[in-house]
Formats: structure tokens, sequence, C-alpha cells
């Protein structure tokens, strides 16, 4: 069987709680790395706590009413009771987090292993296996190592005693660069700074959506920027998918009253929200919940545009007009479903390009020159990526 230890011995620097209890929006620095520890095949997930504080045992609760097979221990006795002599154990200290490239080093190495850097002063937070190296806070053990350790005093530091073990038994020290460390591949998230990074790093474009100007001057940067504004408030992402649905709802309303420029300010708007919801989805545990409910906001834009067709529209031209609207959501359909064309993607339209361009009609008096010029955009874009393929042998 795989294990998976989690340590949350050490209280955060204000001191009101374990590190990995730390919000990380919707969730905790703890999900983050039970879900590291899953990708490592995991079966079961130890959370180790001395103390065991009323947080940690409602979020345990949760989290086993989910599904998860997780358990909390005291000490190391409680540990190899569990953890029996046949089997695979991922220790991850209070606050490690590797990334992603990590997880693979450790699923891939059959061997008994620490994660270990370079013993400079950037890394004193870390405890120092010799003059050589500092470890990193990551063990990958046969968890038979762990009847050496029930007999340790409670008053001991539990990773201290399974670093020695580890050095004692002649583990394979697997060697973190000082320029790997620094380039996320492995985080300490034990205070706020550390947090702050975690966070910049994770916000980066790494979704590999192809982006137009718009999004990566405008609507992008600002949706990072508000997003680690954000980092700290709980339930954030709810109350912006809530947002998200009432800013289309009042949209909705503005537009049958025929007020199409706020009507269309109201709907941008929802957009910049909806970039906020994409950024935290990166940060986080599975699906998240705001995300969800704005993407039934979506619903709204074109409700919006087919009442601002039937308000304003000539009686002759309101058929033509709704066949228009309707075709130019097809349009940003497969433009959104379309592969990467990197050379041009700069010029991509999305909805939020195509919004801002109806309201430039709109602010002139000419809302449907602005849809039938985001109608034409889009179609031009399309147009020119199938030339382009068909040209290619």
């Amino acid at each position: 069987m795989k294990l998976a230890l989690i340590s949350l011995l050490q209280n955060n620097s204000e001191g009101n709680g374990p590190i990995g209890l730390h919000s990380l929006f919707d969730d905790k620095i703890v999900d983050h790395q039970i879900r590291l520890a899953k990708s490592f095949g995991a079966e079961k997930i130890l959370l180790l706590s001395d103390n065991m504080p009323g947080a940690l045992l409602q979020h345990v609760d949760m989290l086993q009413q989910n599904g998860d097979d997780i358990q909390i221990v005291r000490n190391g006795k409680d540990i190899a009771e569990i953890a029996g002599d046949e089997g695979d154990m991922l220790f991850l200290g209070d606050g490690i987090l590797p990334s992603g490239d990590m997880s693979g080093v450790l699923a891939g190495n059959p061997s008994e292993m620490i994660l270990v850097t370079e013993n400079s002063d950037r890394f004193a937070a870390f405890e120092r296996v010799d003059l050589e190296h500092r470890w990193l806070g990551v063990a990958l053990l046969k968890t038979s190592r762990l009847r050496e350790m029930q007999e340790i005093p409670d008053d001991w530091d539990f990773g201290s005693a399974l670093l020695r073990t580890a050095v004692q038994a002649e583990c394979h020290r697997e060697v973190i660069s000082e320029s790997d460390v620094e380039n996320g591949q492995l985080f300490a998230l034990d205070d706020a700074g550390a947090i702050e990074n975690y966070v910049t790093f994770q916000l980066r474009d790494q979704s590999g959506t192809p982006r137009n100007f718009v999004e990566r001057f405008a609507t992008w940067p600002l949706a990072m920027w508000t997003t680690r504004k954000l980092e700290a408030v709980p339930n954030s992402g709810q109350y912006l998918g809530i947002a998200t649905i009432l800013l289309g709802f009042f949209a909705a309303i503005t537009a049958w009253f025929e007020w199409a420029i706020p009507a269309l300010c109201l709907l941008i708007a929802g957009q910049v929200v909806m970039k906020q919801l994409e950024a935290m989805e990166l940060m986080s545990v599975g699906r998240h919940r705001g995300a969800d409910l704005g993407r039934l906001g979506l619903v709204a834009v074109p409700a919006v545009l087919l009442i601002l067709t039937v308000r304003l529209s000539d009686p002759n031209a309101l058929v033509p007009n709704s066949v228009i609207i309707l075709a130019l959501m097809l349009n940003l359909v497969v433009l959104k479903l379309l592969p990467k064309w990197p050379r041009f993607d700069v010029l991509r339209p999305d909805l939020a390009l195509i919004l801002i361009i109806i309201l430039a009609g709109a602010v002139f008096g000419q809302i449907f020159s602005g849809i039938y010029a985001g109608l034409t955009l889009g179609s031009a874009f399309l147009a020119g990526w199938a030339i382009s393929k068909s040209a290619k042998p």
C-alpha cells in the first residue's frame, strides 16, 4: 500500500493554527499537499498533528465526507500501527509543496530517497543533513522504517527523527539545485511572503489558452492582480461566481429598457470577473465551485444580445438581426475550440473583445454595425486560419 504522511505540527507565523491550514482561496495548503500525494499514488493519507485543533478536525471530517481516506495521527506509534511493514510512504513537511514535475520524480523512483539541496544561507530554514546538503522536507521511504520510530519521545521533532532514520539507512539523496527551487520546483509555504510567491508563480499564464491583445494587456493582468488581493478571503470564488450571475441579470434588465450601453458594460464587467475565476481555478484543488457559477453567467450574453435585438430592431430587420446574433455566438464557440495559431493569436476574437466592439458601435448609435463588425472579424480569423492550414503540405 502507498501511504502519504503530511505534517501539521508547526503553527504559522501568526500563531493561529498549523501552517497547512492556511487558506489558499477556497482551499487549504494541506489540500494541495493531498492532491500531490494522490498523484504519487497514495491510497491513504495520514495527517500528523500532536494536538488536533478543532479546525483540523472539521476539515478532515469534510474531506472524509467527500470520500477521501484520511486519518489524523498523533505520534510515531500511531503511524506504525496503521502503515504496516510492507508499502511505500511519502512524507511532506509542514507547508512543503513540490511542483508537478517533482511528483513525477517521486512516483518514478522505486528506491528510498530524500530531496535535498545545497547547504547555503538561502536555505537556512531547512534542516541541515551535513556540510553539503539541507533537507527539503520530502522523503520517500519504506513503511517498515516507521517501526524504528514508534518509540521516539513525543517532544521530539518527527521530521528530524525521520530524516536521521533515512540518513542512517543511506537512502538516495535526490539533489534539487538552487535554481530549480527558485524556478518553482518546490515551495515552503511557511509565511505570508512565501505564500505570495507561490500564488504569483501559479498565476503565471500556465493554462496554454491562446490570448488576444485585450486579455494579455488588460483583463488577464487585472484578474491576476485582483486574485492576489482575494487570496485570504474565504469563499471569494463563490462570491465572484454569484457576482457574474447578478451582472448578467442586471444586464438583461437594462437591455429590456433599451439601455444598450449600460447593458454591454455590465456584460464586459462579467467577463472580467470570469477571468478572475479562471485565475482562481488554476489555484484550486479539483473543480472550482465559483467557476461553475460563473459559467452559468455566460448564458446572459446571448440572452442580453437577443433582448437588445428585439427591442432595438425595426420589425423588418428583426429576423435577420437575430440570425446574425446566433451566427456570432456560433462563431465564438468555434473560435474557442480552434487550435493555437501562434503568429495571430494576439488577434483572435473572444467574447470580451467582441463585446467591446459592440459597445463601441453602441456609443456611436450603431449597435448593429458593431455586431456585424464582430461577426466579420471572427469570420475573417476563421477563414485566415483555414487558408493557412490548407496551404501547408
